[in-house]
């Protein structure tokens, strides 16, 4: 176990901090978009980061993901995908949905 220094870092550089209840350290990382120091739980793990964790605490990360869906949403390409990706999706439902096929299922619409 590293030792501890005064200014709150063990020898290996990292930040930690005492939880109150148990007086156990924690270990912290800052978040680069909101700038608070947060336990690594409130980080998303990320295997190809050094570290393991990203940079982006998971609150950061999905405010950040609804923007850019948003944005992404009203892009042209995006709209003339999802216009043909329904259309497409609601052709297939309409071959599904034939009286023939709910012939084939009845007993499934009896058991419910």
């Amino acid at each position: 176990m590293p030792q501890e220094n005064s200014e709150g870092q063990d020898r290996e550089g990292e930040n930690y901090a005492f939880i109150a209840d148990s007086g156990e350290k924690a270990l912290l990382k800052r978040c680069h978009l909101c700038n608070e120091d947060l336990q690594i739980s409130e980080f998303y793990g990320d295997t190809t980061k050094s570290g393991g964790i990203r940079s982006k605490c998971k609150s950061c990360a999905n405010e950040y993901n609804r923007k850019y869906d948003r944005k992404r949403d009203q892009t042209p390409e995006r709209k003339k995908y999802m216009r043909e990706y329904l259309r497409q999706y609601r052709a297939k439902q309409a071959k599904l949905n034939t009286p023939q096929n709910a012939k084939k299922h009845t007993h499934i619409n009896k058991c419910r």
